[in-house]
């Protein structure tokens, strides 16, 4: 993600003619972020370790905490926005590297195709505006419910130092890009689907430019589930020990699964229909060979066998190279790395308990 981010510049301004609406105020700060002098990462990097160090040293100095010991709470309350800010930028990037190897695919012409990159890259200006007030109306009353009730109390909050406020504060705004990237994220997977519909020709011998935009579904549902592992990494006794939080996690996880296939399922009908109809060709042929066998075996004429059976041997190999292509539109790497993304968390607490359990009972005997 680091490297993409740093060599890679999207197209943010286009053509009048192929930009349907202007681009949103993060694009705009995204645009920024890629004309510094230093790579994106660092520079969101920076503002996630300055967030982190600015609550930490106020804890510090009320003396909340013991100096150089991490509220991780807190820490996370107030990065995890800029985690999502990150992550639409990069995932921005990818959705225009892999629209750009799709491009052979596509039966669009040159401005159809520039305002086709321009919306699957860009967010609308007044849409992701009025979700920024949206997410802070949202942020608002969620604070104010939970301290005038006894949850705040329970959780062991009591919001009477001036740090406390500087969380809320700072947890608004990243609200805002919390919301904005479900928001962000939803949109440009719905899109994926959309740009299958303008596939003119698919080729099951070239299926290269057919995996690329499940790069951009497998990236997207790697990093929610980053900030799902993140949070049970800040409170595991808290996440571990509640049936409801388990229950929660492994939806999560089951909805970062439908973030990667589900924009994809259109792409796998089209490939399963043409290896279908390639299939049935491959079967007529066959058919049309063995019923010109049969003739010629009828005739007497066996001279010229040697050519046909040739033939029909070629239809076997042809007709069983057929069955061999996936239909799935992703390479099979792709799909271990997300599987593996999602199950190791889970393998991983269950491991560690086996191993303590026959440590246990190696000790008793």
């Amino acid at each position: 993600m680091a490297t993409d981010l740093a060599r890679t510049q999207p197209a943010r301004e286009s053509d009048d003619s192929a930009t349907p609406y202007p681009p949103s105020w993060l694009d705009r700060l995204m645009n920024w972020v890629d004309r510094l002098p230093i790579p994106a990462w660092a520079f969101y990097l920076s503002l996630t370790v300055v967030s982190i160090l600015l609550v930490n040293t106020m804890r510090w100095l009320e003396t909340a905490r013991a100096v150089g010991t991490l509220d991780l709470v807190r820490s996370f309350g107030v990065t995890v926005g800029f985690y999502c800010l990150a992550l639409m930028h990069y995932l921005d990037r990818t959705a225009g590297i892999a629209l750009d190897a799709f491009r052979s695919e596509l039966a669009l012409n040159e401005v159809e195709y520039s305002r086709l990159r321009h919306e699957f890259t860009i967010m609308p200006a007044h849409r992701t505006l009025w979700l920024g007030v949206v997410a802070i109306g949202l942020g608002l009353g969620l604070m104010g419910f939970f301290l005038l009730t006894e949850s705040a109390t329970r959780a062991g909050l009591r919001f009477s130092l001036r740090s406390d406020f500087l969380v809320l504060g700072m947890s608004l705004g990243q609200n805002i890009f919390v919301v904005t990237f479900l928001y962000h994220t939803v949109r440009q997977l719905v899109m994926v689907h959309r740009i299958y519909a303008a596939v003119a020709h698919i080729n099951l011998y070239q299926l290269e430019p057919v995996y690329a935009l499940s790069n951009l579904t497998a990236r997207t549902s790697v990093g929610f589930l980053l900030i799902l592992y993140v949070g049970i990494v800040v409170e595991p006794r808290v996440v571990l020990r509640q049936a409801p939080v388990i229950t929660t996690i492994l939806g999560v996880q089951g909805l970062a699964l439908v973030t990667f296939v589900a924009p994809l399922m259109r792409m796998h009908q089209m490939l399963a229909r043409e290896k279908k109809r390639l299939t049935a060709d491959a079967n007529r042929r066959l058919d049309a060979a063995s019923a010109e066998l049969y003739r010629r075996l009828d005739a007497g004429d066996l001279a010229s066998m040697d050519g046909l059976n040739k033939g029909i041997a070629s239809l076997i190999v042809l007709r069983d190279d057929i069955a061999k292509i996936p239909t799935w539109p992703w390479q099979p790497g792709t799909f271990r790395g997300v599987l593996s993304v999602l199950v190791l968390p889970i393998l991983l607490p269950v491991a560690l308990w086996l191993i303590q359990r026959i440590l246990e009972r190696l000790v008793v005997f």
